[in-house]
């Protein structure tokens, strides 16, 4: 561990606010995840230059650097030992909205649902919607390749990302996918020169399905994209470099939305049912099943939140249109195919009001109910799994066999249109024999 001398210097060169104290030091020890690590100092970086400094003298002293956006996390990705670099108290400007090219530039501490309301006038939004967006950071977005419920219609963070500045760990400053720059291009050609060298395995292992997010994005070096570069670095979680700046591609909103809640028997039937109905071209194809919706009743009580239809598990399938009458149709078919793949009952939610307290339950639900009645808890920590979205219904059928022959009950939700699933499990962390077990 370095002396405190370390944090002397970190705090003579940063503009920012360099804490030790040991409120923030408990407050940053943990994020959303059942993990906590403390952390040497949490630095608030205010520019650039900061971010250059920082790294630099943590290079100096062998200190590690970890980023964090809001710390919503549940793998445990944004705390470690050394020091936590917080974007969001300061490195929070939106630079600039053009919208002829359908682009943003921010900084990385910018909070989501800033940046759509500053989009809103302009017909625009960013694609990528995870269901913490009143709170994560786009650095963090980009951090994890966040996702959300219209990925099937408007793709992961890596599909939006144009272009980075980052830092790296020597306190280097590149540009990835922007305008060429000589600081930038060696690093650019040996990471173009890692993807030539490694070409076959990276073929075989990586890319092979839209929602395989874990790892690193080598596949990205072997495309001629001029933005893969910039690409390949979505999803590095900060251990490649710290970002200080993003070129962000926007989508136009639609003009109008209905929302098809589809109800199954059980969640296997939803999720055998998701990928077909993915094809019908919805903006989002979202799983929940019933424990998710009993543990919110649990926490919240049933008054106020809407009537799903009849089944166990419930697909929440957005349509949009440039009309009412193309917007029906659309609806109409859903519902039809939903029915043709096995749907018990369906209900089209038609008045934005009711669509926005479906998506209210399904993401408060995920994001803060985990107790049931009966007292036990619901752990996060089994996140983002992922197979192809035809393979769904057979992963889940092993996972819920997997967890039935370890006596666990296990909460499923995600974006089933896309293969991805999210589990809250029912661990017994306060006992002797259940952290054994």
């Amino acid at each position: 561990m370095p002396s405190g001398s370390f944090l002397v210097a970190l705090r003579d060169k940063l503009q920012g606010e360099v804490r030790d104290d040991a409120g923030t030091i408990a407050a940053y020890s943990t994020d959303a995840s059942n993990h906590r690590v403390v952390p040497l100092a949490v630095a608030f970086p205010r520019n650039e230059d900061d971010v250059t400094a920082l790294a630099f003298i943590c290079a100096e002293s062998e200190v590690p650097i970890t980023a964090r956006g809001a710390g919503t996390n549940i793998a445990g990705n944004a705390i470690g030992r050394g020091v936590i670099v917080d974007f969001s108290r300061h490195m929070k400007r939106i630079s600039s909205i053009d919208p002829g090219s359908q682009t943003a530039v921010v900084q990385p501490g910018v909070v989501l649902d800033d940046l759509r309301r500053s989009t809103a006038p302009f017909g625009l939004t960013f694609g990528p919607d995870p269901s913490t967006h009143s709170r994560c950071t786009i650095g963090g977005m980009i951090g994890t390749n966040a996702c959300g419920s219209h990925s099937v219609a408007w793709g992961t963070t890596v599909d939006n990302v144009e272009s980075l500045e980052i830092v790296l760990a020597d306190g280097t400053s590149i540009s990835l996918g922007g305008p060429s720059q000589s600081s930038s291009e060696s690093h650019e050609n040996a990471l173009r020169e890692l993807g030539s060298e490694y070409r076959n395995v990276i073929k075989l292992e990586l890319g092979r399905f839209r929602r395989q997010v874990s790892g690193y994005g080598l596949h990205h070096l072997i495309s001629d994209d001029r933005s893969a570069i910039a690409k390949s670095f979505v999803g590095s979680e900060g251990t490649c470099g710290l970002i200080t700046k993003a070129q962000l591609r926007l989508v136009e909103v639609p003009n109008v939305r209905k929302l098809v809640i589809a109800g199954f028997v059980d969640i296997l039937e939803a999720a055998r049912a998701a990928s077909q109905l993915a094809t019908l071209g919805p903006l989002t194809v979202e799983g929940m099943d019933h424990q998710l919706v009993t543990l919110y009743d649990n926490s919240f009580g049933p008054r106020g939140r809407p009537q799903l239809p009849a089944g166990n598990a419930w697909l929440l399938l957005e349509v949009s249109g440039a009309s009412h009458d193309e917007l029906s149709d659309r609806a109409a078919e859903l519902v039809g195919t939903s029915i043709d793949a096995g749907a018990t009952a369906t209900h089209i939610a038609t008045l934005p009001e009711e669509q926005a307290s479906f998506w209210h339950l399904r993401e408060r639900a995920a994001g803060l109910v985990s107790r049931s009645r009966d007292g036990r808890e619901f752990w996060p920590g089994w996140e983002d799994s992922a197979v192809p979205a035809q393979n769904l219904h057979l992963y889940v059928r092993d996972f819920e066999q997997l967890l039935a022959a370890h006596g666990r009950l296990g909460v499923l939700y995600g974006h089933f249109g896309e293969g991805c699933l999210h589990v809250r499990i029912d661990h017994d962390m306060f006992s002797e024999s259940g952290r054994k077990a």
